[in-house]
């Protein structure tokens, strides 16, 4: 196949594969802000790598052959014309599909230049002090309506999918059988099509973990290990210049006596 740059290319799951199994597979998503990060997502089988913009470059070339969806941060992207370009942009350099929590106008722009679009439904983190915290949404009829009623627009704005958060589990269940969106759940139970969660809460590097995550590992115990061993070996040099113990001899290029001689006496004659 090939990228929307016109690179030929390799992908081991597509936005198509996605959408043909909605409703009959589970797949994985995680975050990757680095080439080691994607390098690991892409050793785990990780099926779908989300990063925002700016990581696509490193992302991709840590994991050339995984589906890759890039975030256009709306704080970095503000009018049309940069959401546009942006998109463009990183789409070209061979990215699979889009996110965008910017409003139904947005995503039927890039809907409507053919890239494979998603959108976010439920809590977000943003508007987080807006709506009163970080609360479930989705646990009264009059909220699960909402829910459907936000799903039903992107449809319409032509998105292919959707990042569920905080949404009661059973609620978006139901709604997700019922849509044509591919559903990828943070913290909304297994009734998606897609599990999402971030990277640093997988691997243990998050302090204090959300409720709606779990960690598999204790990255964070390795990393203050890392930091402190980091810390001691800076110091034992910083000590070592100041004494005069490094560098010595050993660790610089050397002359050949003569040449010295003769260096230094031109030197010398100026």
């Amino acid at each position: 196949m090939y990228t929307y740059g016109m690179q030929p290319t390799q992908r081991l799951l597509t936005i198509k594969d996605l959408q043909d199994n909605k409703g009959i597979r589970k797949y994985s998503m995680a975050t990757a802000i680095s080439r080691d990060e994607a390098e690991a997502c892409a050793a785990a089988g990780i099926h779908t790598i989300s990063c925002d913009y700016d990581d696509y470059d490193v992302v991709r070339a840590g994991a050339p052959n995984a589906l890759i969806i890039t975030a256009l941060p709306p704080t970095q992207f503000a009018t049309d014309e940069e959401i546009l370009r942006a998109a463009l942009s990183v789409m070209e350099r061979g990215s699979d599909a889009l996110f965008t929590t910017r409003g139904l106008r947005s995503i039927e722009k890039l809907a409507h230049e053919g890239f494979s679009v998603m959108s976010h439904i439920g809590v977000s983190p943003r508007h987080s002090t807006r709506y009163g915290g970080m609360k479930a949404v989705g646990k009264t009829v009059e909220s699960a309506k909402e829910v459907q009623r936000r799903f039903r627009q992107l449809e319409d704005a032509g998105a292919f999918g959707v990042e569920v958060e905080l949404i009661a589990g059973e609620t978006l269940a139901e709604i997700s059988k019922r849509s044509s969106l591919v559903t990828f759940s943070i913290g909304a139970g297994a009734g998606a099509d897609v599990i999402f969660l971030y990277t640093n809460d997988i691997c243990g590097e998050t302090e204090t973990l959300p409720r709606h995550a779990k960690s598999y590992g204790n990255l964070a115990a390795i990393l203050k290990e890392a930091q402190a061993e980091r810390i001691k070996a800076l110091t034992a040099f910083h000590e070592d210049v100041l004494s005069g113990g490094f560098p010595t001899a050993d660790h610089a290029a050397k002359v050949t006596p003569d040449t010295l001689a003769a260096f230094v006496a031109e030197l010398d004659r100026e």
